[in-house]
């Protein structure tokens, strides 16, 4: 069993040195002595590793040992190369872009917020191995290349996880030649997870195909609780694809998605076909795609299936397509040949097209549409398809309001206009339409796949009243407040009396545990508190006090936020635990587990 190695900022100057002084693992972990065994140190002359963790302990592009180049160019696979112990913000590249082994299959990257900067000279980051390369808690910017992946290029797949990729350029060195990847390129998938985001990045040729922007991937693209934005794909003679995203499986019969949109945004990206997306296959689930341009087809997302490709639908669940706009076709929706749309409880408005279809352009083999607005979009040359065009026969499904439309809708389609309000921050954490009182979508929609909530999320029902309202945002005039994180059910404090002889101070925001409805402030209160010592504070929220040596025993007690003017309420329930005896495992009054609240 290998021994975990603790990596204190003394633990690791002592290690390199250690390091650059012995050539072998048996005789490194003796001088160590106990510290750690033999098998949890690999060692060379020049690089350290514990348990494939390789630590950079300097901020220098030298290529000396502890740096990120010397680490990222002799990484193995498995290797998680470690930035967080840095002091610097910034690693500037000065020799070129970090290129790792072939054999390097899967490396992370972990950081805790800082920057590499390939200074627009080179691209930032090469991965040659077939697997996965991990980029977590970094920025990585101002990249550059000629030919594909302007920060990133990977012979596998990228992930992001809480990481930022901006300001990377692909610029093709002849009229002729192609430009891939503004910001990423990668021969396998791309997924963009956890608050990441992909943005204000190029890719340009003057007469060659450019595609994606902002990602290029020959596999899938999943985007979770992120954005990408800002990104642009453009040829002034030749033709672009996928402003923000780009991705064409190879295999014509791959069943799934091919891009993946999932609680994110993508916004403000810009191609000749397909401004925010262009994919095969394309699924939108709680996400807003918006404020996109195609000068042609598409500005928001194009779907275009491959000759010969598997019949596949794409599918717009609980998400909003807003502001959009095309030159030709689909101002925020394009559906080509030999596709389907299926949509459940999305808001198509405020996109334009100069051709035909405003709001969706289909020419595809199959529509379904259930509890979907599709109002107030235009169309230039074909008006009376400004929201729904194309050369689709008909639509099938249910309860949808539609105005202006040149293909067949469902017989209880509601024509009149929706009464929504702007694109904004109505809560969750998308911009969605709301719904205005007296809308005609109020209680006319249905909830056919048993959604829980609204395109914002936890906290927003999706049936209020009589029945779900039709399109992503469920109108509520008596709005609660919503649930932002929750507490453990169990907090364990200690009292004076515990072996340090130290006193507890217990604080907790209650403000960070609740979100107050749009137009409204919270007060806070709270039930079956131990009296002494705790007590709330009804503005703020602090829920404070100091445990003295007689205060031991269980309560459970309830926290309530109430929102005004609406005067709705929720509450979390939690039971404190005060063991007098025990504080040596405590600290502040917690558990030493993580509290995700504070």
């Amino acid at each position: 069993m290998q021994t975990d190695l603790s990596w204190s900022p003394q633990v690791r100057s002592l290690a390199i040195s250690i390091g650059l002084a012995l050539a072998s693992s048996q005789s490194l972990a003796s001088s160590l002595g106990t510290m750690i065994r033999p098998q949890a140190f690999k060692a060379t002359a020049d690089r350290l590793i514990s348990n494939n963790v390789v630590p950079v302990i300097s901020c220098a592009d030298d290529g000396s040992a502890g740096t990120l180049r010397d680490a990222f160019t002799n990484a193995i696979d498995g290797d998680t190369i470690d930035l967080s112990g840095l002091t610097c913000s910034t690693i500037t590249l000065t020799t070129g872009a970090l290129v790792d082994s072939p054999a390097a299959l899967n490396v992370k990257l972990l950081g805790s917020g800082q920057t590499i900067d390939g200074a627009d000279s080179d691209r930032v980051i090469s991965h040659l191995g077939t697997g996965n390369l991990t980029i977590q808690q970094l920025t990585i910017a101002h990249g550059h290349h000629t030919t594909a992946g302007g920060c990133i290029y990977s012979a596998g797949s990228v992930t992001l996880r809480r990481s930022i990729v901006s300001s990377c350029h692909v610029i093709a060195s002849g009229y002729y030649d192609a430009a891939q990847g503004g910001a990423i390129f990668a021969q396998g998938g791309v997924d963009v997870y956890d608050a990441s985001t992909i943005s204000d990045s190029s890719a340009n040729s003057e007469f060659g195909k450019v595609e994606g922007g902002g990602v290029w991937a020959l596999d899938h693209v999943r985007v979770r609780a992120s954005s990408i934005s800002g990104n642009s794909a453009f040829s002034p003679i030749g033709y672009s694809r996928g402003g923000g995203v780009f991705a064409y499986q190879p295999n014509s019969n791959l069943l799934g998605y091919t891009v993946a949109v999932t609680r994110s945004t993508i916004s403000a990206n810009s191609a000749t076909y397909g401004g925010g997306i262009f994919a095969d296959h394309v699924s939108v689930l709680y996400s807003t795609i918006s404020d996109n341009i195609a000068t042609l087809d598409g500005g928001g997302i194009l779907a275009q299936a491959r000759a010969g490709a598997f019949p596949f639908s794409n599918l717009c669940l609980n998400g909003t397509i807003s502001g959009n706009r095309s030159g030709q076709n689909g101002g925020g929706l394009a559906i080509q040949t030999g596709e389907a749309l299926v949509m459940e409880y999305c808001t198509i408005t405020n996109n334009h097209s100069q051709k035909g279809g405003g709001g969706i352009f289909s020419s595809g083999t199959l529509g379904r549409f259930n509890s979907v607005i599709i109002a107030g979009n235009d169309s230039t040359l074909v008006p009376s398809g400004g929201d729904l065009g194309g050369t689709l026969t008909a639509v099938t499904g249910e309860k949808n309001l539609i105005v202006a439309s040149t293909i067949f809708v469902p017989m209880d389609t509601i024509n009149s206009p929706p009464l929504l309000g702007p694109l904004q921050a109505n809560g969750g954490t998308t911009f969605t339409h709301a719904l205005m009182p007296g809308s005609p979508a109020i209680d006319h929609g249905g909830n056919r796949e048993f959604a829980a909530y609204d395109q914002r999320g936890h906290g927003n029902p999706r049936v209020v009243g009589s029945s779900a309202d039709i399109g992503a945002f469920e109108f509520n005039d008596h709005p609660s407040p919503s649930v932002a994180c929750v507490l453990p059910s169990q907090i364990f404090l200690a009292g004076t009396t515990s072996t340090d002889g130290t006193t507890d101070v217990v604080a907790i925001d209650l403000s960070k545990l609740f979100l107050a409805p749009t137009g409204n402030s919270l007060s806070y209160s709270a039930s079956g508190l131990p009296i002494p010592p705790l007590a709330i504070d009804a503005a703020t929220g602090m829920l404070t006090g100091t445990l003295g040596s007689g205060d031991a025993g269980t309560t459970t007690a309830t926290l309530t936020a109430t929102a005004s003017p609406a005067g709705t309420s929720a509450t979390q329930t939690v039971r404190f635990d005060m063991l007098s005896a025990q504080d040596h495992i405590f600290r502040n009054g917690f558990d030493l587990q993580p509290q995700p609240c504070q």
